[in-house]
């Protein structure tokens, strides 16, 4: 039986089981890591297992973690027979409460969503797990669901026991999520008045270079600069004025994201890391493909901007770019780098949360 409060974390990010978020994690401090609950969702490479890097994220954590099911039908399309059998509704999702209980530090998340037709598979999955595991946890992105998961938890024997993601996704739109959110978390309190809730965003968009505001006097003839402007903790600050909430993210990816492999060769040199402030650097070559990086992270290591990345193994990897020893000619390498950096950024800020509110 797994025993964590879930309210002695701050910082709940959400990972793909993916190479780039698998480097950006097992490259946290230990320090880190243990002041952290992170959600692995499952997700692979096509032709690989999609427990692949899961496995080797767990060979070196033995702390608890939330395990969730692919949230992209185009990893669900691609698995295996055998895999895609893991996630089968039939008797309970019984085949999901089996595979996870192969993993003994995995908090299970109830499968469900709004098309649910049987309300009984909820209840009935969610007090087996809760029996099987002691914890469990749900991710829910509208009232429907919010709705079917309250009947959940009013069965629980603790709803303490449960840890709930209202799940904005990708913010657009600051005020439109904060609705939504507002809305499911009305209806959550109708039902269960104390609960562990974490809301859950991102604000980096899928396509960064079209996304970014340009900074001019940062940018050159070949390198092209500018930032990203970070909403997750806005939107976190909003909610929390009215609810109890919990901080979570999903460490500067997508929530869909899209791999190297998907780019067909368009893509172009670019390191991202985040900055002390609330917004991620955006610096890319849009004429150099691999030998741009060390162009790149040159430039940035040399600039003033620099000092401003939090201490952390993304930064460290910028330097020994920029001295010739390039850790990736690939996207999804440097897409780790700028997980880390990020999540070292959150780290630091949500470990003030009570001290420094106003600033966070």
């Amino acid at each position: 039986m797994i025993n964590v409060n879930f309210q002695n974390y701050s910082y709940y990010p959400f990972l793909h089981t993916r190479n780039s978020e698998e480097e950006a994690f097992v490259n946290l401090s230990q320090e880190d890591k243990l002041s952290i609950l992170p959600s692995f969702v499952l997700h692979n490479r096509k032709g690989t297992a999609l427990t692949a890097s899961l496995e080797k994220i767990i060979s070196s954590y033995n702390d608890p973690f939330i395990l969730f099911p692919p949230l992209s039908e185009k990893i669900l399309n691609h698995i295996t027979n055998e895999e895609k059998n893991i996630f089968d509704s039939s008797q309970y999702y019984i085949n999901w409460q089996e595979f996870t209980s192969r993993y003994e530090n995995a908090i299970p998340a109830i499968l469900f969503n709004s098309n649910e037709k049987y309300l009984r598979n909820i209840i009935r999955q969610t007090i087996n797990l809760e029996n099987q595991k002691g914890k469990v946890a749900f991710r829910i992105r509208s009232t429907r669901e919010a709705e079917l998961a309250m009947n959940a938890l009013a069965a629980m024997d603790d709803p303490l026991n449960a840890i709930i993601f209202i799940d904005s996704g990708y913010i657009s739109d600051l005020t439109e999520s904060y609705n939504i959110s507002n809305e499911v978390l009305q209806t959550l309190k109708k039902g269960v008045e104390s609960l562990n809730i974490v809301s859950l965003s991102t604000s980096f968009p899928s396509s960064p270079a079209i996304g970014m505001t340009n900074l001019d006097d940062l940018s050159t003839s070949n390198i092209k600069a500018g930032y990203i402007q970070q909403k997750e903790v806005d939107l976190y600050l909003k909610l929390s004025e009215k609810y109890e909430v919990l901080y979570g993210d999903y460490a500067s990816i997508h929530p869909i994201p899209i791999d190297s492999n998907d780019s067909d060769g368009r893509w172009s040199a670019r390191i991202d890391f985040a900055t002390d402030e609330d917004f991620w650097a955006i610096f890319r070559m849009p004429s150099e493909h691999g030998d741009g990086y060390q162009q790149i992270a040159n430039y940035v290591a040399n600039n003033h901007i620099f000092a401003h990345i939090p201490e952390s193994w993304g930064k460290e990897k910028i330097l020994q770019a920029s001295e010739g020893d390039v850790f990736g000619r690939s996207p999804s390498k440097w897409v780790g780098v700028r997980a880390n950096t990020h999540m070292c950024r959150q780290i630091l800020q949500t470990s003030f949360r009570d001290e420094l509110d106003e600033s966070f």
